[in-house]
C-alpha cells in the first residue's frame, strides 16, 4: 500500500521530471529521474529529498531566496552560478553528464526549475510533506 506521503513525494519527482523536460526538450523520463535521484538523494521508493535539497541551498548566501521560494509571496530568481556555488560543481557535474548536457545547461536548468518546484510544493514557508528531511536536516 502507498502512504499519503509517497504519493506526494511522487508527485514532487513527477513534477521535477516534467519541469527538466520542459527545459531540456526530447530527453527521456526515466534518464532525468536517474539524475535527479542522483542530485536530490532519491531512493529505490521514488522519493527525491526536497527537504535535503533545500536544507543544503539555504546553509550558503541563499538562504533568503529560498525563503521566498518557500513562502507565498513572488519567488526570487536565482543564477546558474549560484546553484553551481550552493550545490557544488561536483554535483553539477554529476546531473550535467546523467542528462548528457553540458555544465552550464544543467545549472541553468535548475536556476530555472527550483524555484518553481520548490514553491509548488511549500505553503506558508514550509515544505508539504517533505518537513521531516527538512527537519532532519536542520537540527
Amino acid at each position: 500500500m502507498i502512504s499519503k506521503n509517497q504519493v506526494k513525494q511522487m508527485d514532487i519527482k513527477s513534477t521535477a521530471v516534467a519541469l527538466v523536460k520542459q527545459q531540456l526538450g526530447n530527453t527521456d523520463d526515466n534518464q532525468i529521474g536517474s539524475a535527479l535521484d542522483a542530485l536530490f538523494g532519491g531512493s529505490d521508493s521514488g522519493d527525491l529529498d526536497l527537504g535535503g535539497l533545500v536544507a543544503k541551498i539555504s546553509a550558503g548566501d541563499l538562504a533568503g531566496t529560498v525563503a521566498s521560494w518557500l513562502g507565498d509571496g513572488g519567488n526570487v530568481s536565482v543564477s546558474a552560478d549560484q546553484v553551481t556555488r550552493a550545490l557544488g560543481a561536483d554535483q553539477i557535474e554529476a546531473f550535467s553528464s546523467k542528462l548528457g548536457v553540458d555544465k552550464e545547461a544543467a545549472a541553468n536548468v535548475l536556476s530555472s526549475i527550483l524555484p518553481d518546484l520548490i514553491d509548488k510544493n511549500s505553503n506558508g514557508g514550509s515544505l508539504i510533506g517533505g518537513i521531516t528531511g527538512l527537519a532532519s536536516k536542520l537540527f
